[in-house]
């Protein structure tokens, strides 16, 4: 054979053996790579749908949460089921016939009906609250929503299905999951427990896979009212796990529970598998298990055909149950595009072989008859003087490499004697060079030296010199650097030399490094920047700039920068400094403010970190607005939450700032916390001088009205008193009696009110609660009739008696039926007004209740209901000072009065007052104490007649002999003549009235100052108020009535013997 073709030969089997060595190699890394990238896929893919279903599940939290505390659903609940309380035990029944057995739309489309027009209450609260219900329900995508009270009864469901009105208390076919979620409720006392029952089949859904999730309702007070119940539909999660992106022909994800049941659809089943496929596969246990990652399983499907399968897989927890996600997909088709490589290669190993065969013979002719052919042409080159010719082959190491290396020196030899002449040219364009050098160097602005390897001087410029002027006589060629850097600094012209000139030769001549840049001060003041460079013959460059400008600019703006810090740092406002995506500064009292320690790294906030969670977007956006747009943000208050828990306001402003290239907001703020609490407590105090100022103008006119009506309600009420006691004639004496009562009750009003005004504490005894309300009703029967409100009364047996004033308590029920009968004109008949007695015996309290059906008190005004002049009634209804009464009266009695929510939908009104009891035991009995005096001396002191002589009729029909007089001055005169049991006189006369009367006789008759009684229908003057208080005389407010006059009368006559006067009567 000849020689290119044994190398043919030796390629081809060489080409052969490495190409499958390769082929091999490479397909199984292929096949490895190929899978590692799918497992990173399939887990990817995993947790995104894993990440996506736990975001849902945490909004069915989330909306049960908000739902569970919504008063909207709240009142709903308690509407509903005062509506079914309403209906008693047939309610259920007669409601599942009404919302389901006769409902107008499809079984599907009965969440439609919003009321069946009925009537009823719980209708009526339906058609209020179930468009809101169902609103919600369609919105969020959920089943169902369910209503349950404590007895288990679902009494409400949107979509009216058959579990609407079942008892969940007990197992039923009907119940299922849903009564699991009611009694697991039932069984947690926590307030806030959330139950989860897992998805089965639901007959009460017509047996559709279904999950319910239950939360507690609870009332006002933390009592627990019922159980809110949402029915969850698989639908939104196989939206979820069947999106086929990414998942190939045969991958899928699907969701196993604990009894290896599917929770979803396949993406390949015709029919629905959920409930129906099982998976008892070692990645659906591991997961169960806890656990997560990628195995390769062996499966078998429905048809019996068992396949490798590559699966990914992760627990998934809700509300303690356990689930298991798994993306998996088919091993052949991953490995596919590897198999179908390795088929390729085969092909090409085939083809590989005969195009080596081919090439060889090529090789064998161009790398040996090709060269051995270039050298012999280069020969004959040489051979014709042509010098300077490149010789082919010369980088080979065989034979032909060689010859062409050896053939290489003989044309060196030829081309030597041209260089040496050429040589002599390039040493005179070097010097000139050199001088080109010298000359540039010495135009620098900067200093410049060059040392020799041995730190010798070889080159130095003017400039230099110039600098170092004091030692430039050393610088000359040839010298040592170093004896010039020590002259220098011996000499006291380098600063940092100062005392330490072995050090610093050290550290310039050995320890600097090339590159280094120092700089350094002269004595002589200027500052240099000096930076040598390496040569690379081992020499050093050295170039010397002034930098004194710049020095003293830098030195200025360190300081103008400590100033600004310090200016910053003792401001009284927070400062900061924000990029886009964090805080850069924050000064000591924006860290205060915040809530950050001086320690702590400002730069991991940003400001959204310090706001509430529904500002964090609009604070993002507007930080953004400030940087990207420039835009300024005005000042504004702001709430926020510092780092260490504390809600603050601050008021803030910001504008955008530029530090080069970079855009950054700055913002100043500050703590407006204690500025809005001396706001709030500047605002109570303002509103409850407020008050006070509409409590002294009450006083005034109530003052006023007292003056003007007392006197003429005192002669009316005597006279009546006299024609009653006077007269024989029945007739007569029943119209007097009239006339009396209507007087009384006028009197009655009035001391009301002024008691009211004055905050004075009644005078009590024992009141039947019952007998209050006959006289109240008897009152305003006619106006509530006349009105179409319906009485319920509900009066409680053997009621104990309470102790208080009568006429004021009368009073109380008086204005709470006018304020019932107000209210309910406000809403359309039926209306009622139930009206309950009890006596609470836990509490000690006897109460008194009114419901009325009217639209009630809203929760926002509850607080100001009892403040005097608060009403919200139309101007001319309504004083507000009726409840202020009813509040105040009350509470002298040592009772309460509240408000709430009455089960008609109304207001509820709750009295309560202590009862008698040992209280009245304590009472003194008047008719102990007081002594029956009859036929005793009174001087009567009034300037109206009328009123003086309606006294003195009044007084002698108790046998008392009674002299008037009509002034002070007349009263002073007659008492110098008589020794007088009791002297009743007027406060306000004309010329001395009673309190200067009082002091004459204190002064010139002290022994009668005890027998004194004032007469007064004007206690609310200050001036009067005071003169009794310190006088502590007793006094008879006008218009009086019999029985107040000889309390008053018989009280003071028994506390001292009968005595005569200086002319002997008695």
């Amino acid at each position: 054979m000849r020689l290119s073709q044994k190398i043919t030969l030796l390629v081809v089997l060489v080409a052969l053996l490495s190409g499958s060595v390769v082929a091999v190699a490479d397909y199984r890394l292929a096949a490895g790579e190929l899978r590692q990238s799918v497992e990173e896929k399939l887990l990817a893919l995993l947790e995104a749908r894993r990440a996506a279903i736990i975001d849902y599940l945490a909004s069915i939290r989330r909306d049960l949460r908000e739902q569970a505390g919504n008063p909207v659903v709240l009142d709903a609940f308690q509407e509903l089921a005062s509506g079914w309380r309403g209906l008693g035990d047939a309610a259920g029944p007669e409601l599942y016939d009404i919302y389901v057995n006769e409902n107008p739309y499809p079984p599907a489309g009965r969440k439609q009906l919003n009321s069946p027009g009925d009537g009823s209450p719980y209708s009526l609260a339906h058609e209020r609250f179930h468009p809101l219900l169902r609103e919600f329900v369609e919105q969020h995508g959920y089943r169902d929503l369910l209503l349950v009270d404590m007895q288990g009864t679902a009494i409400y469901s949107v979509m009216k299905q058959q579990d609407f009105t079942t008892n969940l208390s007990v197992e039923t076919d009907i119940s299922g999951g849903l009564g699991l979620a009611f009694r697991g409720i039932i069984e947690n006392p926590s307030p806030i427990a959330e139950i989860f029952v897992d998805f089965n089949t639901y007959l009460g859904m017509g047996g559709r896979p279904t999950g319910f999730v239950a939360m507690p309702l609870n009332g006002k007070d933390g009592e627990r009212l019922g159980v809110l119940v949402f029915e969850m539909p698989v639908r939104r999660i196989n939206r979820v796990i069947n999106v086929a992106a990414g998942m190939g022909e045969t991958g899928e994800t699907f969701i196993a529970g604990q009894d290896l049941l599917v929770r979803t659809d396949s993406r390949f089943a015709t029919q629905s598998t959920i409930l129906e496929r099982r998976v008892d596969s070692g990645p659906v246990k591991a997961a169960l298990d806890g656990e997560s990652g990628v195995m390769i399983s062996v499966e078998t499907d429905e048809a019996g055909r068992k396949s490798e399968k590559l699966s990914a897989y992760a627990p998934l927890y809700f509300l303690g149950a356990r689930w298991a996600i798994i993306a998996q997909v088919d091993l052949r088709e991953i490995l596919a595009p590897v198999t179908r490589m390795r088929d390729r290669a085969l092909v090409s190993g085939l083809l590989l072989a005969f195009l080596v065969a081919g090439l060889g013979y090529a090789v064998v002719r161009f790398t040996v008859v090709t060269p051995l052919s270039g050298i012999a042409h280069a020969v004959q080159r040489l051979t014709r003087g042509e010098t300077g010719q490149p010789v082919p082959s010369t980088d080979r190491g065989d034979e032909i490499g060689d010859i062409a290396r050896a053939l290489v020196l003989y044309q060196e030899s030829l081309e030597e004697h041209e260089r040496l002449a050429a040589k002599r040219g390039e040493i005179t364009q070097a010097e000139a060079v050199r001088h080109s050098l010298a000359e540039a160097i010495e135009a620098l602005s900067d200093g410049f030296i060059m040392l020799d390897p041995k730190d010798r001087v070889v080159l130095v410029n003017s400039k230099y010199r110039e600098i170092f002027h004091q030692s430039a006589h050393l610088l000359t060629p040839g010298a040592e650097f170093g004896a010039f850097l020590r002259h220098h600094a011996e000499i006291g012209e380098i600063v940092e030399a100062l005392g330490r000139v072995e050090e610093f030769l050290e550290y310039r001549m050995n320890e600097m490094q090339p590159g280094e840049v120092v700089e350094s001060r002269l004595a002589s003041g200027p500052w240099l920047k000096i930076t040598d460079f390496r040569m690379e013959d081992g020499g050093v460059a050295s170039v010397c700039s002034d930098i004194t400008d710049l020095k003293r600019r830098e030195l200025a703006l360190v300081d103008s920068e400590e100033r600004y810090r310090l200016l910053v740092d003792t401001l009284p406002d927070g400062v900061l400094l924000h990029d886009s995506k964090q805080i850069l500064f924050l000064n000591p009292i924006g860290r205060k403010i915040l809530g950050i320690g001086e320690d702590e790294q400002v730069e991991k906030y940003h400001y959204r970190d310090f706001v509430h969670d529904e500002q964090k977007p609009m604070a993002e956006a507007r930080i953004a607005a400030i940087i990207r747009r420039g835009e300024d943000n005005p000042l504004a208050e702001r709430r926020i939450h510092t780092k260490d828990g504390r809600d603050l306001y601050i008021e803030i402003a910001a504008v955008p700032l530029r530090r080069g290239r970079e855009r950054l907001a700055l913002g100043v703020f500050r703590d407006l916390t204690e500025t809005k609490q001396a706001q709030a407590q500047i605002e109570r105090q303002r509103e409850a001088l407020h008050q006070s100022e509409k409590l002294s103008a009450l006083g005034s006119l109530l003052a006023g009205v007292a003056h003007e009506l007392n006197n003429p309600l005192s002669i009316v009420v005597a006279q009546a008193v006299l024609m009653e006691e006077t007269n024989r004639d029945e007739k007569i004496i029943k119209r007097a009696k009239n006339i009396r009562s209507a007087a009384d009750r006028c009197a009655r009003i009035v001391k009301t009110f002024l008691s009211m005004a004055r905050q004075q504490t009644p005078e009590p005894g024992s009141v039947d609660v019952n007998v209050l309300i006959d006289n109240a009703l008897e009152l305003m029967g006619y106006t509530l009739r006349t009105a179409g409100i319906e009485i319920i009364e509900k009066r409680g047996e053997e009621l104990p008696l309470v102790w208080g004033d009568a006429d004021q308590l009368h009073q109380i029920v008086a204005n709470l039926l006018v304020n019932a009968q107000q209210a309910m004109m406000e809403t359309p008949e039926p209306r009622r007004l139930t009206i309950t007695t009890a006596f609470d015996a836990g509490a000690d309290m006897v109460t008194l209740t009114l419901d009325d059906s009217g639209p009630g008190v809203p929760l926002e005004i509850r607080p100001r209901i009892f403040d005097p002049f608060f009403t919200t009634k139309p101007t001319g209804v309504g004083t507000g000072i009726g409840l202020s009464i009813c509040h105040g009266v009350v509470e002298s009695h040592g009772g309460s009065i509240i408000v709430t929510d009455s089960p008609d939908g109304g207001a509820r009104f709750v009295i309560k007052l202590p009862p008698a009891g040992a209280t009245v035991a304590m009472a003194v009995d008047e008719a102990t104490l007081t002594a029956e005096a009859r036929g005793r001396r009174i001087l009567v002191v009034d300037d109206e007649p009328e009123v003086a002589e309606s006294l003195a009729e009044m007084l002698g029909l108790d046998g008392h002999i009674v002299d008037l007089a009509g002034s002070g001055i007349t009263a002073l005169e007659r008492i110098a003549d008589t020794d007088y049991d009791l002297i009743l006189t007027d406060m306000r006369m004309p010329k001395m009235d009673g309190p200067t009367l009082y002091r004459e006789i204190e002064k010139n008759h002290p022994h009668l100052c005890s027998r004194v009684a004032v007469i007064t229908g004007d206690t609310l003057e200050a001036a009067a108020s005071e003169f009794l208080k310190e006088t502590g005389l007793r006094w008879i407010e006008k218009p009086f009535v019999p029985a107040d006059l000889s309390k008053v009368v018989n009280k003071m006559l028994g506390q001292y013997p009968i005595k005569r006067n200086r002319s002997g009567s008695v």
